[in-house]
């Protein structure tokens, strides 16, 4: 809630909708009754959908870039210290 709090309260106040996608994590229900007590308009969409979510895209790239180019055979593989 404090995340709610601090960073989408101002969406309240203005002429906005707020779009997310509905990964259970953000449409849990003290989420849904934030967004309507504070009466912020969001715009339901499809959970991981890359037609409205470009980051998904972005994941899905760098996901088969690991899989044909690094091709880790143990997790220790993908991680690097410097």
């Amino acid at each position: 809630q404090s995340i709610l709090s601090n960073d989408m309260f101002g969406l309240a106040h203005r002429n906005t909708c707020f779009m997310q996608d509905n990964d259970p994590a953000h449409t849990c229900n003290k989420v849904g009754k934030w967004l309507e007590i504070n009466n912020i308009n969001w715009w339901h969409t499809s959970a991981a959908s890359p037609d409205l979510n470009p980051i998904e895209n972005m994941w899905h790239e760098l996901k088969e870039y690991i899989r044909r180019v690094v091709k880790p055979t143990k997790k220790e593989e993908l991680v690097v210290e410097y």
